[in-house]
């Protein structure tokens, strides 16, 4: 009630303003409710890997610490330059790799410890042990000491001492990974189903209030266009059955929102408009398109031909979709008539705008439709066509007695029929009668 008030009380522009950006709102901030969880989720995701990525590290670090160790004892005990590459080659490695994995846990303090833990070991190793090794090796080569020293340092446990408690501490780190993955894959999986969630309820839920407030938004819309008076707001008119009949009147005035009444395609809002004694405001949709395929036929100012189809294919489809299936007498009766028994295997761009017009209205009759409605039919076509097209329409009238009306605003088309209704401001102001019309009517037309 309350948003229905202020609404009463806004601009038209003001309106169809809301309209568009209330829904646009919408998606904006759900869309941005989604955004920031499915940067959570990207956030977890990069930790994993992460994760996983530390866990290769703290391998490395440790084949590195063999790789050292065993090209160390070869040196040491051969002598040969050639067991150096692998010690070089490894604490080469073993420098990369722990800059690397302190990188990727530095949002972890005890894991960042555990690897300063091991330089600190790594250290101590090559100045207690490794140093002081290679030097007396390099001293008997030179014929400085025996080898009983350096057999004497391989066999010693203080290397291994060093070995076991760095590679101890890298097999503690690697565990503590391998629990961080554990518990980021379940932190990553409620992430997920959090924006899973959040996406398809936010989603229903921005539906549900857009679609709320657009329908308070379009019914008050709509509520004030039905005060605008281009919209019909008073007709009181009989048809009779058979009768051609032409609506006329400035642009702007009602007269195509008329026909789109009288065609059930607009259901009036208010009062009755009865069609071969159909009340169309009574009728359902399907109901209004069961009654247009069988008893309306429409001619329009542009042609609406398939561009894909014939002429014979663009008129016979519409006895198809009328549903009793193809009438060759009926079809044969309407191309006679219209002058296209020529002109059936060619296709709309093959075809004058005067023949694809013909076209169009042998598509609209040849369902023998109890009332055919024609919208500017001659406003693409020049005059000599036009007058062709009229001629024609006039004739159809005649000969198969269908109601005819046609909305014109050009006085010379309107003089073709039997009746011009003359309009303004959405309300018929007189009748002008050519010849009078038939004393049966089937339709009637008496808005309130």
């Amino acid at each position: 009630m309350i948003i229905g008030k202020h609404m009463k009380q806004m601009k038209l522009n003001t309106k169809l303003l809301l309209g568009f950006t209330v829904p646009l709102v919408l998606i904006v901030a759900i869309a941005a409710v989604v955004y920031t969880h499915v940067g959570s989720l990207i956030e977890t995701s990069k930790r994993v890997t992460h994760t996983h990525q530390s866990i290769e590290f703290g391998t490395a670090l440790t084949l590195d610490l063999i790789n050292m160790e065993t090209g160390l004892r070869g040196y040491l005990l051969t002598g040969k330059e050639d067991f150096l590459d692998p010690y070089k080659n490894g604490r080469k490695s073993f420098k990369e790799s722990i800059f690397k994995a302190k990188k990727h846990v530095n949002d972890s303090p005890m894991q960042v410890k555990r690897l300063e833990k091991i330089e600190e070991r790594y250290e101590e190793w090559i100045e207690q042990w490794v140093a002081p090794g290679i030097d007396q090796r390099k001293m008997v080569k030179k014929g400085v000491g025996g080898m009983g020293r350096i057999i004497s340092r391989v066999q010693t446990a203080g290397s291994k001492s060093y070995m076991e408690g760095m590679r101890a501490a890298l097999n503690e780190f690697i565990a503590a990974e391998r629990v961080f993955i554990k518990s980021r894959n379940m932190q990553m999986e409620a992430t997920a189903n959090l924006t899973t969630n959040v996406t398809v309820f936010g989603a229903m839920a921005a539906v549900l209030l857009g679609a709320i407030l657009t329908f308070f938004i379009t019914r008050n819309i709509l509520r004030q266009l039905g005060r605008d008076p281009a919209l019909v707001v008073r007709i009181a008119e009989r048809i009779a059955s058979g009768e051609h009949v032409a609506i006329m009147g400035p642009s702007g005035c009602g007269k195509s929102t008329l026909l789109y009444v009288l065609g059930g395609l607009t259901p009036p809002s208010s009062g009755r408009v009865l069609v071969d004694g159909n009340d169309l405001g009574e009728m359902s949709d399907s109901e209004r398109t069961l009654l247009r395929r069988r008893k309306i036929g429409f001619v329009f100012q542009r042609f609406n031909l398939l561009p894909t189809l014939t002429a014979y294919g663009n008129i016979a489809i519409a006895q198809h979709i009328q549903g009793d299936g193809f009438d060759p007498h009926r079809f044969e009766l309407t191309v006679e008539l219209l002058g296209l028994k020529e002109r059936l295997h060619h296709r709309p761009s093959e075809l004058s705008g005067g023949e694809q017009q013909r076209v169009a209205i042998a598509r609209a009759v040849v369902t023998d439709p109890k009332l055919v409605l024609a919208d500017e039919p001659t406003g693409n076509l020049d005059s000599q066509n036009s007058e062709a097209v009229l001629a024609m329409l006039k004739e159809l009238n005649s000969e198969l007695g269908q109601t005819l009306i046609l909305i014109t605003h050009n006085p010379e088309v309107a003089a073709h029929a039997d009746r011009i209704l003359h309009m303004r401001d959405g309300c018929t102001l007189d009748s002008a009668a050519h010849s009078a019309p038939p004393q049966h009517t089937h339709e009637l037309i008496i808005p309130e």
